[in-house]
């Protein structure tokens, strides 16, 4: 039943982000004048299958893909289809994967999801003029609309809720907090911004530390592990701790 529950909200979740870049995918494709015949259109999908089953988010897509065509009135106008790669979290696994993908004439993007491969793969969108939306990207540089032209997402910058964090400390009497952060430049700005408000609140800040984003699962369950040992130590048990990354790490 769990695995039931999790494959039907994967489906609506894919379903919504598919919706979602073909109105995007729209207004830059057109009708071509057609009106008897569909228009075929395929979707890039790029995710990371470091922490995912490639057969578990396949498997969402074609779902996704078959109710959508299946539907006569959602996108009736349209044929679907989608090709899924796996970019690793890694720029240059999310380059490759990317040109891949526009080789094959994919008329827009879902994903990335990890910021550094938003960063670069959101400005290639704009170059090859092709929507693309993103489920979890965060970087503040992503709401430049001048390089990121077609480029959207559905969540903001961490860095904007700054001083939601520091008002949470604020007003449960919270004096002391540790940051670890990714070594990525998003989560660093992210961690800066967090600082300076804590620093305006009078909070303490006892330790800033930074680590490699690397995609190895046995890296994260050592170094990190290691790193958080370290911390409390340093730290003792008062302190709140505020763990800054993508969300693989955190599942490691």
């Amino acid at each position: 039943m769990a695995w039931n529950g999790n494959r039907s909200i994967r489906r609506w979740i894919m379903k919504f982000f598919i919706v979602g870049v073909i109105l995007m995918a729209s207004s830059i494709v057109g009708n071509n004048g057609l009106k008897n015949s569909k228009i075929n259109l395929k979707l890039g999908v790029l995710v990371p299958f470091n922490s995912l089953d490639p057969s578990v988010v396949q498997t969402a897509v074609n779902l996704a893909i078959e109710d959508i065509n299946s539907n006569t009135s959602l996108l009736p106008n349209y044929n679907l289809s989608a090709a899924v790669g796996d970019t690793r979290c890694t720029v240059n696994s999310g380059v490759g994967v990317a040109l891949q993908l526009y080789r094959q004439n994919v008329s827009a993007f879902i994903g990335p999801q990890c910021d550094s491969v938003c960063e670069v793969l959101g400005y290639l969108s704009r170059e090859w003029n092709l929507p693309m939306i993103s489920h979890a990207c965060e970087s503040i540089i992503l709401s430049n609309k001048i390089f990121y032209s077609t480029f959207s997402r559905t969540v903001g910058p961490v860095s904007q809720a700054s001083d939601l964090f520091g008002g949470a400390m604020y007003f449960y009497n919270w004096k002391r907090a540790a940051i670890l952060s990714s070594s990525d430049r998003s989560w660093q700005l992210t961690a800066n911004s967090i600082i300076q408000v804590f620093y305006k609140f009078k909070l303490e800040v006892v330790s800033n530390r930074g680590f490699e984003p690397i995609s190895s699962y046995y890296y994260h369950r050592r170094t990190l592990y290691n790193i958080v040992a370290d911390l409390r130590k340093q730290t003792r048990s008062e302190s709140l701790f505020f763990h800054l990354c993508d969300g693989t790490p955190l599942r490691h």
